[in-house]
């Protein structure tokens, strides 16, 4: 019994730990070779296929100029210890307040650490922020 709430604290304590080491923030112009070399790394690249990088750049450009009114989103966990992209995140919000998530990548040596789910949960609560509403 003390070994599984020890165990539990320190997965507590695991879980904020890898919470803290990672930003989640929009993308910018100079993320997206990192986001491009995610999507081209051997695991991922059977699973993305082909994906322009003038489409992230076309929906980065977007989410710059028109700020949190952009319909477009790209979202990325940086590193806090070396400021790397380690994961990133493309939704597209359409106006009638839905949100779709087009793809989801993480770093070969960051995944099953958590950040797809950090990543979505954060891009759940922008949604709702953004639509004043429940999304799901």
């Amino acid at each position: 019994m003390v070994a599984r709430a020890i165990a539990g604290v320190f997965d507590m304590e695991q879980e904020l730990a890898s919470t803290v080491r990672f930003l989640v923030r929009d993308a910018v112009i100079e993320d997206l070779s990192s986001i491009i070399r995610i999507v081209n790394s051997k695991n991922n690249r059977s699973s993305f296929g082909f994906v322009p990088k003038v489409v992230f750049a076309d929906a980065v450009n977007h989410q710059l100029a028109e700020g949190f009114s952009s319909q477009h989103r790209i979202r990325v966990a940086v590193d806090s210890v070396d400021q790397k992209v380690v994961g990133w995140l493309r939704a597209y919000h359409r106006q009638d307040g839905v949100t779709t998530l087009h793809e989801l990548g993480v770093r070969e040596s960051h995944q099953n650490m958590g950040l797809g789910t950090l990543l979505v949960e954060e891009t759940i609560a922008a949604c709702r922020a953004r639509n004043g509403a429940s999304a799901s």
